[in-house]
């Protein structure tokens, strides 16, 4: 919001424009803004409204906020914006809309509550009048009378109302609009109920249509909500799958959609600039609310329990069979993703955030299996072009924790031998699933991983041993780029959360001896002083000196005492020599 402000501002009074240098712009753009410079920003935009120069906010559905605390510390910091104003000569005003509920107090402000205005009623009735297409006069004016009479001034009850009898209208039922209309209930709530039960329009298409709208990440085109109700339905065939905007007119689109939905949800403008998009939207707030607490249970009795659960997973299920549906098709390879996103509004959607809504089913508690579903071949078409024997690396490298602790739950019921060789294959020398653990700084997956046969030497090709790679996640060896050449940074110092992983691999037998660019594990714990490590490795019976119980002693001596200048000179006098427990 607080971008959104800023941009309108600036766009329209260019002089407001605070001058920040094109890197810092570039690095925000790319990285995110952080709320407390945005807030800064607007802070200093508003202190240059000068002279004339007059600017109003309007915040719309105040009530909308998903989080109560954020709307709350919003309206704060609005209240403090305006409060900055000179008292004589008010340059910035704000509008908040909302319903009654939640209640939030401010200062100095004027409520104006529509409606118990006179002009609310009036704006209604304008709306019947304008909006009711009704050929018959006598008929129209009698139908209109009702409608604002039973309204009892919801606006949007008289929006809905006006829609269903306006289809029957163009049904030629006008015989029936006196009756449909008594038989339509007052209560906002009963009349969802109406439209969701009783309603004959693109029964299939409804409840899909419904939950993309409600469970999405972000809004959805008309043209990706279009393709998927058409794969959610069945109703899509691989000759429907390349699309030809030439031949599709968008209204059509907004149209089927909003039957789709029987009036519920709205295609809407979004943008600022040139560059507006049409994106598609519940009509309304207390329609999600309906929805969320009963509406979508009463469309499907397989929703009564873990129902959120339910509709990722479904989200997730579509997201996989058109996927599928582009493989077969041969739309999707890594060099036609571009290509294949034009012709298939919908697989940009459905490549991002298949893994998302799966993750979230499981967080949620409904436990399936994503590879049983779509063959690793696919995936391996689509995930950061990288290629995989295995769906276990996919999953930790994507972060879907969930994910990964069932598809391990299963793994770990295999014989030892096929769990082992699972745990170990890697498609091109990508990674393992340890290594992909390490990457991800999963230490729980990674100490599960190695307790059941992971190997903590084996070699990955592109990225080295676990423990080199472990290095990296530390800090202390940092990638300069995508080919794998590393070098050492001197500015990183290990902390002993990241300094976990490292640990467990040396429990778990990690090979120091083995050189890492060029140097010793030991001469790298050395040189960042890195006494934990070494006092492990102690405590393991591994040392980098020769057996001789009195050069092992000097060592043991230095670590403990932490005598740097002595551990450095036993180092370089010294060829490191491993002792101990097999494998370290």
């Amino acid at each position: 919001m607080y971008r959104s402000i800023l941009h309108q501002m600036a766009s329209n009074v260019p002089s407001l424009l605070i001058d920040l240098d094109p890197e810092t712009m570039e690095f925000y753009a790319a990285q995110g803004w952080p709320l407390e410079l945005l807030k800064d920003l607007c802070r200093d935009t508003v202190r240059h409204l000068t002279g004339e120069t007059r600017v109003t906010v309007f915040i719309d559905a105040l009530d909308e906020g998903h989080v109560e605390d954020d709307v709350r510390n919003m309206v704060a910091f609005i209240e403090e914006l305006t409060a900055d104003n000179s008292s004589s000569n008010k340059h910035l005003h704000v509008c908040f809309a909302s319903r009654h509920y939640p209640a939030i107090s401010m200062r100095n402000v004027e409520r104006l509550i529509l409606d118990t205005l006179e002009d609310h009623d009036k704006d209604i009735a304008t709306y019947v009048q304008t909006q009711l297409r009704i050929k018959n006069a006598v008929m129209h004016a009698q139908l209109a009378s009702t409608i604002c009479r039973r309204a009892s001034g919801v606006f949007l009850w008289v929006v809905l109302v006006v829609k269903i009898l306006n289809k029957e209208a163009d049904r030629g039922n006008q015989h029936k609009i006196q009756a449909k209309l008594q038989e339509l209930p007052t209560s906002l709530h009963n009349l969802f109920d109406t439209i969701v039960e009783r309603g004959s329009d693109n029964n299939a298409c409804l409840l899909p249509t419904l939950i993309w709208v409600l469970f999405s990440r972000g809004s959805l085109q008309p043209i990706e909500l279009y393709f998927a109700i058409m794969i959610s339905t069945g109703q899509l065939s691989h000759e429907d799958m390349v699309w030809n905007p030439k031949l599709v007119d968008p209204t059509v689109v907004e149209d089927f959609l909003v039957s789709s939905s029987r009036g519920l949800v709205e295609c809407v403008q979004k943008g600022y600039t040139k560059h507006k998009s049409s994106q598609v939207q519940i009509i309304h707030e207390s329609v999600r609310e309906y929805l969320f607490a009963d509406g979508l249970r009463k469309l499907d009795e397989d929703l009564t329990v873990d129902f959120e659960a339910k509709c990722h997973w479904r989200l997730a299920k579509w997201c996989m069979i058109y996927i599928q549906l582009a493989v077969e098709h041969g739309l999707l390879g890594e060099s036609e993703q571009a290509q294949s996103y034009r012709q298939c509004p919908f697989l940009e959607y459905a490549t991002d955030y298949v893994l998302s809504h799966a993750e979230t089913a499981a967080r949620l508690g409904y436990r399936q299996i994503v590879h049983n579903t779509i063959p690793v071949e696919t995936w391996r078409l689509f995930v950061d072009s990288k290629e995989y024997s295995t769906m276990l690396p996919l999953l930790m490298l994507e972060r879907q924790h969930h994910l990964v602790a069932i598809e391990l739950e299963q793994v770990l019921k295999w014989p030892a031998n096929d769990r082992q060789a699972y745990f170990h294959a890697q498609w091109l020398g990508t990674c393992t699933a340890l290594e992909s653990a390490i990457s991800v700084g999963n230490l729980r997956m990674a100490h599960v991983l190695l307790e059941n046969g992971a190997d903590a030497n084996v070699i990955c090709k592109r990225h080295g041993s676990p423990l080199q790679i472990a290095l990296v996640e530390c800090g202390i060896i940092r990638r300069i780029n995508v080919v794998g050449d590393e070098e050492f940074d001197d500015r990183s110092v290990p902390s002993s959360s990241r300094s976990q992983i490292v640990a467990l691999l040396l429990e778990n037998g990690a090979d120091v001896s083995r050189p890492i660019l060029g140097q010793t594990f030991w001469t790298i714990a050395r040189r960042y002083r890195w006494v934990e490590m070494l006092e492990l490795l102690v405590d393991l019976g591994v040392y980098p000196v020769d057996t001789h119980p009195g050069i092992v002693s000097q060592w043991i001596g230095a670590v403990r005492d932490r005598d740097w200048g002595r551990i450095r000179t036993l180092l370089s006098t010294t060829q490191a020599y491993r002792h101990g427990r097999r494998g370290l």
